[in-house]
């Protein structure tokens, strides 16, 4: 009876190590399919860099079977801007000296490999569209396959930084990216000669008429107190 017993134990304590060595490897087969599945999607997504930093390839690559959709979504996503790192560089060169990818995280809080990457987006379509003629909107449309929505906000990102119309003052900081696309699309519209190069050559008189402008309100400004305070930029 005893001996009975001890193999019955010694039978069980067996089966259940089998189990456990079965369920260890399998687990460790799990493991090494992640890992694999994993390696080969980053493979992927830097041979998709290529594609997404030049976008009108993307449409007749045979390497990669993606839907139109697809492609559309990924693109959207690759140059989607956010408004607090915009905020940041509109009015500025666009340069690695006057901007650092570090900065801009500092400002913003968020992170550098995403401060760089909106960065470097929108230096490669300004250094596209420097010498071209026609709609800067379409030239970028049509170029990046981007919406209507985010060509017009990179036209006018690319207008203001080309002018250096600086957005960084104290007294501007209330404002957000929204109220200077709007100022921007504005003089797009209306200080701009009209068929010339993709970054539009802004009217000689502009500058000008400006500086005559802020001569006549500011005593306006002084004079006025507590109105000031409330509609002036």
């Amino acid at each position: 009876m005893r001996l009975e017993n001890d193999y019955r134990s010694y039978s069980s304590e067996k089966t259940a190590q089998s189990e456990f060595n079965s369920e260890e490897n399998e687990s460790s087969e799990k493991l090494k399919y992640f890992v694999s599945e994993v390696n080969d999607n980053y493979r992927n997504f830097q041979l998709l860099l290529h594609f997404l930093k030049q976008p009108k390839y993307f449409e007749t690559q045979s390497l990669f079977h993606i839907s139109d959709s697809c492609k559309r979504f990924l693109v959207e996503s690759y140059y989607e801007i956010n408004d607090n790192i915009a905020r940041e560089i509109i009015g500025k060169k666009l340069s690695a000296r006057t901007l650092r990818e570090s900065e801009l995280s500092d400002r913003t809080g968020l992170s550098t490999y995403l401060c760089k990457l909106q960065f470097e987006n929108i230096k490669r379509i300004y250094r596209f569209v420097e010498d071209k003629e026609g709609s800067l909107f379409r030239i970028i449309k049509e170029n990046f396959y981007l919406s209507d929505k985010l060509s017009l906000c990179y036209s006018r990102i690319i207008f203001l930084c080309r002018y250096r119309i600086y957005c960084g003052k104290k007294r501007l900081r209330k404002y957000k990216l929204e109220d200077f696309m709007a100022c921007a699309g504005l003089m797009m519209q209306y200080w701009s000669p009209p068929r010339q190069l993709a970054i539009k050559i802004l009217d000689d008189n502009f500058f000008l008429n400006c500086s005559q402008v802020q001569i006549r309100i500011n005593p306006f400004f002084a004079s006025h107190g507590p109105l000031c305070t409330t509609i002036s930029l």
